[in-house]
């Protein structure tokens, strides 16, 4: 009976030990494995604020409080341009004051004489800043050769906008860096390859251009390469002229020093910058760039 006992006893302890074993066994399996350590939570990054860089911003506001005339700048990325450029809309200002601005020979344009006055035809807005500086209203010929100057009939939103500059001889700018002087070198592929990309930097906004065609304009003989279409499909009266652009676009690709490989279609939007040839007074040098980007900041 005692012995019955006993086995009952030690049949329960080994069943406990048995239990206990096993728990034991799965503890130990468990604590033995890799428990994944919880990710931490991805910092939430918040996106940078939308704005232009703070120099170019603060160049803008800094020129836009010397004159409002002034639009912005224009700049290669290769550093061979960087130079504000202003529109005067009209000979007369915003206040509706006749603008100060001067001849060639630096003679100044009276209000009086404005229907004949310059050249023997009647001033635009093109004339105010031809030899005048947009900083001072100076009359500036030998300096910085006026002003940098978008076409008075254009606006920011036209299909082709028109920026001029002056190209100064080699006897008063040795260096080739006055004004669009240095544009000259355009006729050249290699430095075509080298200076193609620009940029426009306006009011909170950067557009993004390629150079497309450099061609020789003949003043005489341009009927189809009138680069000074602020909308290709209308000519100079303002009446519709369908087809022009395809023409046109033809017409300058003939015309051109040599193959960019960049193509112009109708729809494309050109950024067109025109100056002189030295010796050349009939002929013109005109780049024409197509729009290839826009940033817009907040």
């Amino acid at each position: 009976m005692e012995n019955n006992k006993k086995k009952k006893v030690i049949i329960i302890l080994l069943a406990v030990l048995a239990v206990l074993g096993a728990v034991l066994g799965v503890f130990v399996y468990t604590s033995n494995k890799e428990v994944p350590t919880p990710e931490e939570p991805t910092p939430v990054v918040e996106p940078e604020e939308n704005k232009m860089d703070a120099d170019l911003r603060q160049r803008y506001l800094d020129n836009k409080a010397i004159s409002d005339d002034y639009l912005g700048h224009i700049v290669f990325d290769s550093g061979i341009i960087d130079l504000p450029f202003v529109q005067a809309e009209d000979i007369y200002d915003d206040d509706g004051q006749f603008y100060t601005f001067y001849d060639i020979d630096g003679n100044q344009i009276l209000e009086e004489e404005a229907d004949y006055g310059c050249d023997d035809y009647a001033c635009t807005g093109n004339d105010v800043y031809l030899w005048t500086y947009w900083e001072t209203m100076q009359y500036d010929k030998m300096e910085h050769g006026g002003s940098i100057f978008m076409d008075y009939r254009n606006t920011l939103d036209d299909e082709n906008i028109i920026i001029y500059g002056h190209h100064f001889s080699p006897e008063f700018d040795p260096e080739r860096t006055r004004a669009f002087t240095c544009l000259e070198n355009f006729v050249n592929e290699e430095y075509y390859e080298d200076n193609k990309y620009l940029s426009l930097i306006l009011d909170n906004e950067i557009r993004k251009y390629e150079v497309a065609v450099v061609f020789k304009y003949d003043l005489y003989n341009g009927e189809d390469s009138q680069y000074y279409r602020t909308e290709y499909e209308f000519d100079l009266n303002g009446d519709p002229d369908p087809g022009y652009t395809e023409k046109y676009f033809k017409t300058i690709k003939e015309l051109a020093y040599y193959d960019t490989g960049v193509e112009l279609q109708k729809g494309d939007k050109t950024l067109t910058l025109q100056t002189c040839y030295s010796g050349q007074p009939d002929y013109r040098e005109v780049i024409v760039c197509k729009l290839v980007d826009t940033i817009v900041f907040d």
